[in-house]
C-alpha cells in the first residue's frame, strides 16, 4: 500500500466534497434565513431542533462505523481475506440491529419531540418530518458497513462523489422549495431521498472493491465482543466533543424562546465547518490507515502519519484564529440583520 499517494489522494477528494458542502451553506442559510426566518415565524428554528434531533441517532452505532473502518483495514493490511469477510459479516449484523434501534426512536420522537418543541410548531407537521427522515436514517444504518469498506480501503474518492452528487441536487432541489413556499415536510422528504440516494450509490462503489466480503464469512461472538469494546471505547471520545452540540438547541429553545434557536444556530453550523474541513485534511483516512499500515508492519508509514497529526494541530489553530477575528464582518454582511446577535455566540 502507498499510504502516502492514499493519503493525499483522499484528502484531496474529501476537501473538494467540504468545498461543495460550504458553498451549498454559504448559498442556503440565507434563502432559509429569509423564507423561514423572518421576524415571527418559527419554521427555521424548528427544522434547526429537528436537525439536532436526528443528529443524535449517530450515537446509536456505539461507534460501530470507527470499528469497521479499524477492523477491515487491519485485515486488509494483513492480506487476510478470511477475517475481512468475518468482520464485515459480524459489523453487518450490528448494524441491522441499530437500524431497528433507530426505528424505535423515530417512534420514541414521534410521541414526545413535537410536545417539547411546543408554541409555534405544528405537530402534524414535525410528526411528518420525524417518520419521514427517520426511516431514510434507518436505512442508511443497514447499509452503513458498505461505506465501512469503503473507508478501509481508502477509497474516499467514491464517498466523495456520492456525498457532492447528493448535496447538489439537495441544495438546487431545495432553493426552489424555499422560494415556492413549500414548508418543513417536503424539506424532509428531499432530504430523506437524497441521503438514500447517496448510500445506495455508495453501496454500489462498495460492492465492486469488497473482497469477497460477506460470501463465506461468519458471525464470531469474540470478534463481535472485541469490535463491542472498541466502539464503545472510541465512543466515549466522541460523546463530549458532539453531545454539546446536539443538546444546546433544546436548552436555548427552553432557556430563551423557539425562536432564539435559529440565530443561535448560526455559530455551530460555521465551527461544523470548520471541523469538516479538519476531518477532510486530518480525519478518518488516518484511522484506516494506520490500521492497514499496522497491521502489514509499515513502520516508515506511521511514521508520516505521526508527523501529519502535528500538523493538523497547527491547521485547527489558524482556523479558529481566521473564524474568530473574521466572523463578525462575514456573518453582517451574509444574514439578515436579525441575526447579527449570533456573532457573540461565536466567539464564545
Amino acid at each position: 500500500m502507498n499510504v502516502g499517494k492514499r493519503l493525499l489522494g483522499s484528502g484531496v477528494m474529501n476537501l473538494a466534497d467540504h468545498a461543495v458542502k460550504f458553498a451549498a451553506m454559504f448559498l442556503l442559510t440565507p434563502v432559509l434565513a429569509a423564507g423561514w426566518g423572518g421576524e415571527g415565524d418559527t419554521r427555521y428554528s424548528v427544522w434547526l431542533l429537528l436537525m439536532a434531533f436526528f443528529g443524535m441517532y449517530q450515537f446509536l452505532d456505539l461507534g460501530l462505523g470507527l470499528a469497521a473502518v479499524r477492523f477491515l483495514a487491519r485485515a486488509a493490511g494483513k492480506g487476510d481475506t478470511a477475517r475481512a469477510a468475518d468482520v464485515f459479516v459480524t459489523v453487518r449484523a450490528l448494524f441491522n440491529k441499530v437500524a431497528l434501534a433507530s426505528l424505535a426512536l423515530t417512534a420514541a420522537g414521534l410521541l414526545f419531540v413535537p410536545a417539547y418543541v411546543g408554541g409555534g410548531a405544528d405537530p402534524v407537521v414535525v410528526r411528518w418530518v420525524i417518520a419521514v427522515y427517520g426511516v431514510s436514517i434507518a436505512l442508511k444504518f443497514a447499509l452503513a458497513i458498505y461505506t465501512a469498506t469503503l473507508k478501509s480501503e481508502l477509497r474516499y474518492g467514491a464517498i466523495a462523489i456520492a456525498s457532492m452528487l447528493r448535496v447538489a441536487v439537495q441544495t438546487a432541489v431545495m432553493f426552489q422549495l424555499v422560494r415556492s413556499g413549500q414548508g418543513l415536510v417536503a424539506a424532509a422528504i428531499l432530504f430523506a431521498c437524497a441521503e438514500i440516494g447517496q448510500s445506495l450509490l455508495q453501496f454500489a462503489f462498495a460492492l465492486r472493491l469488497a473482497p469477497g466480503a460477506g460470501r463465506g464469512g461468519s458471525r464470531d461472538r469474540a470478534l463481535t465482543r472485541e469490535v463491542l469494546v472498541y466502539s464503545t471505547t472510541s465512543l466515549g471520545a466522541r460523546l463530549s466533543i458532539n453531545l454539546k452540540d446536539r443538546i444546546a438547541p433544546f436548552v436555548v429553545e427552553r432557556a430563551v424562546a423557539l425562536e432564539a434557536v435559529k440565530v443561535f444556530g448560526v455559530a455551530p453550523q460555521l465551527l461544523a465547518k470548520v471541523r469538516d474541513v479538519m476531518n477532510a485534511l486530518f480525519g478518518g483516512q488516518f484511522l484506516a490507515s494506520f490500521a492497514a499500515a499496522d497491521g502489514a508492519g509499515e513502520d516508515g508509514a506511521l511514521r508520516q502519519l505521526r508527523f501529519s497529526l502535528k500538523l493538523s494541530a497547527a491547521f485547527a489553530a489558524f482556523a479558529i484564529g481566521g473564524l474568530l477575528s473574521l466572523g463578525e464582518a462575514f456573518v453582517t454582511r451574509w444574514l439578515p440583520p436579525n441575526f447579527v446577535p449570533s456573532v457573540p455566540v461565536l466567539w464564545i
